[in-house]
């Protein structure tokens, strides 16, 4: 009998070299983020004129509800407290928790996740650099509190934390365009019936944003909007990346990969094939070739 020539494995790559990867390129985006939103940090006259035509629209519409959010709170200091340390710490807790359970639970969701909160985030540096705007709680003429300021905690109460920050950047509001996609996240792995309580997340973020006086309702919108984008972009870069790899194999099994991706991710429950089941995804196919006695 002849024995069949197996393939070379691709060299596996130890889980804490992965880690540590993924943290260096994820905190030298970070670093780009903060970089990027002090661009128009000097702007305010620009970022006060686009305040305005903002109060306009939302006036217009009518969506006008920042006054009215914050009313709902302003009369209790407790409840105060609890929207002001949900936008506070949930934001970025709820955004790093999520990552790292997605890169070692779920690879697969893991790297559509954090594309698109890259790319949902760089498109939304150029939007603060095209329209620097003021929050609410800076423009007067609305009478609203600086909830945070007042009750705490409060990113710029010290000279250090308003280094890192910019209060003209308030278009869009990455608080609820990354709650959104942790929500998008949980919903489209997890299968349990109570995946849905994530949509908790966003709904209540975009509440906060606005009693807090932080940000316009159409900030809100257009947060979302850059990340539901986002999502629809890395889906058609994976349609067109699965296009090409069928193209390079044969019609018989372009046809069967097809088939097997049009059942559904591996996790829905049904019974996968003894072809995929049975072997890592890494190894190739060798024929087996039958014993002659």
């Amino acid at each position: 009998m002849r024995a069949a020539s197996a393939m070379p494995k691709p060299a596996h790559v130890p889980i804490a070299a992965q880690t540590v990867v993924e943290v260096v390129a994820l905190a030298a985006a970070w670093q780009l983020y903060r970089w990027g939103r002090f661009l128009v940090r000097d702007q305010q006259a620009t970022a006060f004129d686009n305040a305005d035509r903002i109060i306009d629209l939302e006036s217009a519409l009518p969506l006008d509800v920042v006054g009215w959010s914050q009313q709902l709170i302003i009369g209790s200091e407790a409840a105060t407290k609890v929207v002001n340390n949900y936008y506070v710490y949930s934001h970025i807790t709820f955004t790093v928790a999520c990552l790292a359970w997605l890169f070692f639970r779920h690879r697969s969701s893991y790297e559509r996740f954090r594309t698109c909160l890259v790319g949902a985030t760089a498109a939304g540096l150029v939007v603060h650099a095209a329209f620097p705007l003021a929050p609410p709680r800076l423009v007067p003429e609305l009478g609203l509190v600086d909830t945070l300021m007042i009750y705490g905690p409060s990113v710029y109460s010290s000279d250090e934390l308003a280094s890192i920050t910019n209060q003209f950047a308030a278009m869009p509001s990455f608080h609820v365009g990354w709650a959104l996609l942790v929500a998008f996240a949980v919903v489209t792995t997890l299968e349990s019936p109570w995946r849905w309580m994530a949509a908790v997340h966003p709904a209540a973020m975009t509440f906060a944003v606005m009693a807090t006086a932080n940000h316009y309702f159409l900030d809100a919108v257009v947060g979302g909007a850059l990340v539901l984008g986002a999502v629809q972009a890395h889906r058609a870069w994976q349609a067109a990346r699965s296009r090409d790899s069928r193209s390079a194999l044969g019609p018989g099994l372009a046809a069967a990969m097809a088939r097997v991706e049009a059942r559904g991710p591996m996790s829905s429950g049904r019974a996968p094939s003894p072809l995929l089941s049975e072997r890592p995804a890494d190894e190739p196919v060798t024929p087996s070739i039958p014993h002659r006695h």
